[in-house]
């Protein structure tokens, strides 16, 4: 069960989190980000948000083309586990793990590794053996040799993903995802076209919270950073003072409404620009 929630000046901080006997994770800085190409950060970032479910969904929307990446006995192997996994019941599919899905798929499993070495101040290695990804910190032995200082496994994987995601301002388990119960069939059809609706919405506003639009846009609405500046922030703090500017905007435009009409109902909070916006 996941249960780490990190604390809002924890989020805030440059410094790596240290997760106990794993290794060091960290938010990163913007101009990290654009080093490895936002693509790639956000190809990092929905391996990591996958669960078993996503992910068969995935493969089964790639071409003939990605298929030949596989090796003919891996992808019959997918293939078979795939069709084994639909034909569960709902409580049977909750026992398992994408971790064990991962084992069975090189591709992902090296994108997943990828991913962690970006995300983690730690060198990782993984070893097939141990079905674990090794973490060195860079202690030695007496030999000068690397000393394994965490490990990330089927136990703790969901933790640390959980902690990643975190510190990148995502949360994986967002209500609003979760499915929709339907009653009958005249709701169904209703529910149908108000997702068509929220889906051609989401489409426009997408844009507009994307990172690469976030960064220009309080680059020019900031008082002090900018373009040249901003890359020295973690993501996290790029999300941060996006929410607080858009709280120091609304905060001067009721202020003046209030300075030119007054405030006769009272309406007017004078402690907004300071309220606690960490979700």
């Amino acid at each position: 069960m996941i249960t780490t929630k990190l604390d809002y000046f924890t989020l805030l901080s440059y410094e790596p989190v240290n997760i106990p006997k794993v290794g060091s994770v960290k938010s990163p800085l913007l101009k990290e980000i654009a080093k490895i190409t936002f693509s790639a950060y956000s190809l990092f970032l929905n391996f990591l948000s996958m669960d078993i479910d996503s992910y068969f969904r995935s493969i089964d929307g790639i071409n003939e083309e990605y298929y030949k990446l596989y090796a003919t006995d891996e992808l019959s192997l997918l293939k078979k586990v795939k069709e084994e996994y639909w034909n569960l019941s709902p409580e049977e599919r909750k026992t398992l793990s994408f971790w064990d899905l991962a084992q069975l798929d090189q591709m992902t499993l090296g994108t997943i590794m990828a991913a962690l070495q970006f995300f983690f101040v730690d060198e990782i290695k993984y070893d097939p053996r141990q079905s674990a990804f090794l973490l060195y910190n860079g202690t030695e032995n007496d030999e000068k040799e690397k000393l394994v200082t965490g490990w990330i496994n089927r136990e703790n994987y969901n933790e640390v993903i959980h902690i990643i995601l975190q510190l990148n301002g995502i949360s994986k388990n967002d209500p609003a995802s979760q499915p929709v119960k339907i009653k009958n069939k005249t709701a169904e059809k209703l529910l149908s076209r108000m997702e068509q609706a929220k889906k051609t919405k989401d489409s426009r506003d997408k844009g507009k919270m994307e990172l690469p639009n976030l960064i220009s846009a309080l680059a020019s609405r900031h008082s002090s950073i900018n373009m040249t500046n901003i890359w020295d922030l973690t993501v996290y703090q790029l999300y941060d003072q996006f929410k607080r500017q858009r709280y120091l905007d609304s905060y001067e435009i009721q202020s003046m409404n209030v300075a030119a009409w007054g405030d006769s109902d009272g309406n007017f909070k004078e402690t907004l620009w300071f309220e606690p916006i960490d979700d």
